[in-house]
């Protein structure tokens, strides 16, 4: 059942484009997605009715992606049109496990596209292919890859040349570049100021995360949700996605190779440390400042009444982290944006 509400909640989204309001990101394929992951099947379609209305209508081809030469068109957004007919076509004549076994890999340097909504968005689509094999899915997962390799956005820095210092203490030295205060602007803009911060590269080469990447991991998105608590009445939104980003990736892990896996936690390290770095001034929660918050089923329960599809996305990420490696951050994240983020 919770399988044909998420069919009928991704066909509100079929002919809608990627974006809306001159550059944000359409969260509704993620947003239902999550919602029916979480238990909440029934909340996804009225939700993704409602949301719908405010997207722009998709991008047409312009010019067809040239599969030998295909560098050539990567990080264009005005080619989001070509890069999601590509893949639709890539799609229809190989498995969607195969496709994404080969590009995830090929976009991985370029996380940052679209503030890591790109990344974002291939997890939810290929865990809703896992599910469920069908025209409508594969055609998200078509229109997600398509987003990432138009949005395609490198930082500053070779995040594979890691050094040993711990990501937690890095992390503070990186908070020190972020501004006390952040003007209006996409975070894509703020990702483009590091090329700016000479310190950036240095710092995020200083990083060893260690062998055992799923430990590293959840290193990465306990980070990141101690950065979200300790900066939520600074940038909430974009620090929400230094939780779901590295989530996302962690989640696509299984159709990496063992080097690919290590090169894709170096890549999200990158990532992670962009968002700090321009938007958590106050560094990372400490322990003290993280108490004990409501069950999961309470979280789940606040993040489906609040309506906002970022709270939505942290809460299953954070629950999703939380059963692999417990903090009182992530639930605690999420408790914070259900409230702060509510949509009205």
């Amino acid at each position: 059942m919770g399988e044909d509400f998420l069919d009928e909640s991704l066909e509100c989204f079929v002919g809608k484009g990627p974006e809306f309001e001159g550059g944000l990101s359409n969260h509704g394929p993620m947003a239902v997605e999550a919602l029916v992951r979480m238990g909440h099947p029934a909340a996804a379609l009225p939700w993704a009715v409602k949301y719908r209305e405010r997207l722009d209508e998709a991008p047409t081809l312009r010019w067809a992606i040239d599969g030998g030469h295909w560098q050539e068109a990567l990080g264009d957004g005005r080619r989001a049109g070509d890069w999601m007919t590509f893949f639709d076509h890539e799609l229809t004549e190989i498995p969607f496990q195969d496709v994404a076994a080969s590009w995830v890999p090929r976009l991985l340097p370029g996380l940052m596209a679209a503030a890591t909504h790109g990344a974002i968005r291939t997890f939810h689509a290929i865990r809703s292919l896992e599910g469920q094999v069908n025209v409508l899915r594969t055609h998200e997962l078509a229109q997600a890859l398509g987003y990432w390799a138009a949005k395609y956005q490198p930082l500053p820095g070779n995040p594979l040349s890691s050094g040993r210092k711990r990501p937690e203490a890095v992390a503070i030295l990186l908070a020190r570049l972020a501004p006390k205060v952040r003007g209006p602007g996409l975070i894509s803009d703020e990702m483009a100021e590091l090329w700016g911060h000479p310190e950036f590269p240095r710092l995020v080469a200083s990083v060893g995360v260690g062998t055992d990447v799923q430990a590293a991991f959840s290193r990465l998105t306990a980070i990141g949700a101690r950065a979200y608590v300790a900066n939520a009445d600074h940038a909430p939104i974009a620090l929400v996605h230094a939780v779901t980003a590295p989530a996302a990736v962690r989640g696509m892990l299984s159709l990496l190779s063992p080097p690919q896996q290590r090169e894709a936690l170096a890549y999200t390290w990158q990532a992670v440390a962009g968002l700090i770095a321009t938007n958590a001034p106050a560094g990372l929660a400490a322990p003290s400042e993280l108490d004990p918050t409501a069950s999961d089923e309470q979280t789940i329960e606040r993040a489906v009444a609040s309506g906002d599809e970022h709270a939505i996305k942290l809460t299953e990420a954070a629950i999703r982290e939380n059963a692999l490696s417990p903090d009182p951050a992530y639930l605690r994240a999420a408790a914070d944006a259900a409230v702060r983020l509510a949509a009205e």
